[in-house]
């Protein structure tokens, strides 16, 4: 009997020190809201843009997601005597830290386009990029200080993208 009622008192003790543990866990494990942290648009501006061709890329965070706007060059070896392909893409799988972000990007032709898409203006009439992409998938990581990121891709400079539109902007 002494036996039985000291293994439910051990129970007992281990079970309220646990949850005192979890409450204690809890409470220091910082929270971060990211959807509040990260929303609108950011706006990397491409070097080589001219007049007549535009090739920014833009990050999206919008009621909860986040979408990638760019160009078929982040998934082929190199472009000559052709203008890019664009696209516009949901990140599905997407890890923000306290200042950090890394996430991937899986794409297929379908989703390509001659003119430049953008959260900030819409293109209409746009026609299907008929020339294709020799890659489905690239990692992207990077920075986030302020309303900047910084995304770091292989084979590529870093690319500094600016808040320039809030979620709730018209």
């Amino acid at each position: 009997m002494k036996k039985l009622l000291f293994i439910l008192l051990v129970i007992l003790l281990n079970a309220c020190t646990q949850e005192k543990r979890d409450k204690l866990i809890a409470v220091n494990e910082p929270k971060i809201d990211q959807s509040i942290k990260l929303s609108g648009i950011y706006q990397y501006v491409y070097e080589h843009n001219t007049k007549y061709l535009i090739e920014n890329h833009y990050l999206e965070f919008k009621n909860g997601n986040a979408f990638y706007y760019g160009t078929s060059d982040d998934f082929d070896e190199v472009r000559e005597g052709y203008h890019p392909g664009f696209f516009k893409t949901q990140i599905d799988k997407i890890d923000i830290g306290e200042d950090t972000i890394s996430f991937s990007l899986h794409v297929n032709d379908s989703i390509f386009y001659k003119k430049p898409i953008s959260p900030l203006y819409k293109n209409k009439k746009n026609q299907r990029w008929d020339i294709g992409v020799r890659y489905n998938t690239r990692d992207y990581n990077g920075k986030i200080t302020g309303d900047t990121i910084i995304i770091h891709t292989k084979n590529f400079d870093p690319r500094v993208f600016i808040k320039k539109k809030e979620e709730n902007d018209k």
